[in-house]
């Protein structure tokens, strides 16, 4: 939920108000009085954009170290639709920094040294932003991180914000913008992130990507695990691999010959039962010469029944029991 940052005057006064009511009542069984107040910002939202470049910077700088690595970004308000706060993250600097697997510190007379031969670089007057990565560990903000975050707020002035950013590699993250103006913190649940020129939102992206996965399935048979067209276990006092529970590798493929349960052997059925090669045609009928993985690819010139004719059942697919 967004917070609200400064006490105004109003705030003051509702607090005094509420701090009096309390007080009548209370008993005191140490000596001690605590009073907490919170104060929520009318549930406001905000979006983070990044233009394309901005982001690939950042996505770079996630996976090309392999330890902590900090950096700034040029940022400038924007609008934003429903009424919620906009930020534009045009552009991502690196500063002068050590690093380890879990730490990174910045080297002050190496910093201030950037900072004026950079002087005359109008994207030095808008940083507004302070990223830095948490590698494979989880994105919760140290101890170290919050006073960072406490120097800087202690320095905006009535008519600035400042977004702080960690990310890990799988791109968890913990944001949080704090508009000194709006008066207002907005909590990494009450931020969008998006980028500017894209013409759809990592939201709605990943929302259609997991319509279209699913989990594979996966049965279990006498203790024998099944998964994708694949058996293990044993059968009838011998072992097999790639056929069903009481069947044998030829049954499992297609023939009709029952197993004789005392002898493992395949009783004659008077008909051929070798299976067919993957991909033979069908006597008396002609194919159409397709290249391999055209039913993935959309040919025009097969539908999915052709394609399963020609090349036969995908793999990791299984029909039958």
């Amino acid at each position: 939920m967004s917070k609200t940052i400064r006490i105004t005057p109003e705030y003051a006064e509702k607090c005094c108000q509420e701090l009096q009511e309390y007080l009548k009542n209370v008993r005191l069984t140490d000596g001690k009085l605590t009073f907490t107040k919170t104060f929520a910002a009318d549930g406001r939202k905000a979006v983070v954009y990044f233009t394309g470049e901005a982001w690939t910077k950042m996505v770079l700088l996630l996976q090309e170290f392999d330890k902590e690595v900090a950096w700034h970004g040029v940022a400038v308000r924007t609008d934003a639709p429903d009424g919620k706060m906009g930020y534009l993250i045009t552009d991502i600097l690196v500063y002068p920094q050590s690093v380890s697997a879990a730490t990174v510190e910045m080297d002050p007379e190496k910093y201030a040294k950037w900072l004026m031969e950079n002087a005359e670089d109008e994207r030095f007057g808008n940083i507004r932003m302070q990223g830095h990565s948490h590698v494979r560990m989880a994105t919760n903000p140290s101890a170290t991180d919050l006073t960072h975050q406490e120097e800087i707020l202690s320095q905006l002035n009535d008519d600035s914000f400042y977004i702080f950013m960690i990310y890990n590699k799988s791109f968890s993250h913990d944001i949080r913008v704090y508009d000194m103006r709006e008066n207002v913190l907005f909590e990494d649940r009450d931020v969008e992130v998006q980028i500017r020129d894209a013409a759809v939102s990592f939201d709605a992206f990943i929302k259609d990507a997991k319509s279209m996965v699913a989990d594979k399935p996966y049965s279990y048979y006498n203790g024998g695990a099944y998964s994708g067209g694949s058996y293990s276990g044993s059968y009838y006092g011998g072992s097999y691999n790639g056929a069903p529970p009481h069947q044998s590798p030829v049954s499992s493929l297609g023939a009709s010959a029952p197993v004789t349960p005392a002898s493992g052997s395949v009783k004659p059925s008077g008909k051929d039962t070798a299976p067919a090669a993957l991909g033979d045609k069908k006597p008396g009928k002609e194919k159409k010469k397709s290249k391999i993985g055209a039913g993935w690819y959309g040919a025009d010139d097969m539908d999915v029944q052709e394609f399963l004719d020609e090349f036969g059942r995908p793999y990791g697919s299984h029909s039958g029991r």
